[in-house]
């Protein structure tokens, strides 16, 4: 671990860097979208060209109001709800930036009130596949907002159409790219709403689906979790849970095509 922080360090020394048994959690707040999905890729490479596979790297960011493009929405033939694909005619009506990328999924958004968690991790390697690492992501969210922050909500991340949801009301995204084993991109939880995102959600429709159907944290609560406390909680809860021993029932391989 002494020599992948080192190196990370010496190309990025700005980042604040955390290590845990052989997780490497790199938190950096405010980060632009397209310096940030460098340096996944910059990771993605120590991970599988310079064998640092024995370790898992997890990005805790937030980005500048924009919307990112998948490959294509979700397709599942258990998914019954209608859903409708990114016209990119509207492209020039957007107010907002949209990069292109190569993670599962259709378009979706970021912006400064969310924790997004990119986890870099060879999944061979540490035995485990997409379905269950995302199982495992979504699991832990669901227990520190429960527990840390005592927030009595029903959230269930166990259906056809990915994501954490409550009720009717999705707070969470999930877009994931596997490049030789290693993953990209990830988890974006809503921890507030932002009104620059929400001025061009009538345009899109992120992951298929309609824009009302996006909430927040907050707006379900109206408790207020901030990106510091849900980084630190994070690395604290995650102890563990991300090899091939951790319970992988919840989300089905079917539900990932």
């Amino acid at each position: 671990m002494e020599t992948l922080i080192k190196k990370i360090k010496s190309d990025y020394p700005d980042l604040n860097l955390t290590s845990l048994e052989n997780s490497l959690f790199v938190i950096k707040k405010d980060w632009s979208y397209s310096n940030c999905l460098e340096f996944q890729t910059y990771c993605a490479e120590l991970i599988y060209e310079e064998n640092f596979n024995n370790y898992s790297i997890f990005i805790m960011t937030s980005h500048e109001p924009c919307f990112t493009l998948g490959r294509g929405i979700q397709k599942n033939d258990e998914v019954t709800e209608k859903l409708i694909d990114f016209d990119e005619s509207v492209l020039d009506q957007l107010n907002l930036p949209v990069y292109k990328i190569k993670r599962g999924g259709g378009i979706t958004f970021h912006h400064p009130d969310q924790f997004i968690l990119y986890p870099i991790i060879n999944l061979s390697y540490h035995g485990l596949k997409v379905y269950g690492l995302i199982n495992n992501i979504m699991k832990v969210l669901v227990d520190l907002i429960k527990k840390d922050f005592n927030l009595d909500l029903a959230l269930d991340y166990c259906r056809p159409l990915l994501g954490l949801w409550s009720g009717d009301k999705k707070i969470a995204s999930v877009g994931v790219q596997l490049r030789r084993f290693v993953t990209f991109h990830g988890v974006a939880l809503n921890l507030k709403s932002n009104l620059l995102i929400k001025q061009d959600l009538n345009n899109v429709f992120p992951c298929g689906l309609p824009g009302d159907v996006y909430s927040s944290i907050y707006d379900i609560s109206q408790k207020e979790i901030t990106f510091d406390n849900i980084s630190k909680s994070f690395i604290s809860s995650s102890r563990g849970c991300f090899s091939k021993n951790c319970s992988t029932e919840n989300i089905t391989e079917a539900q990932l095509v």
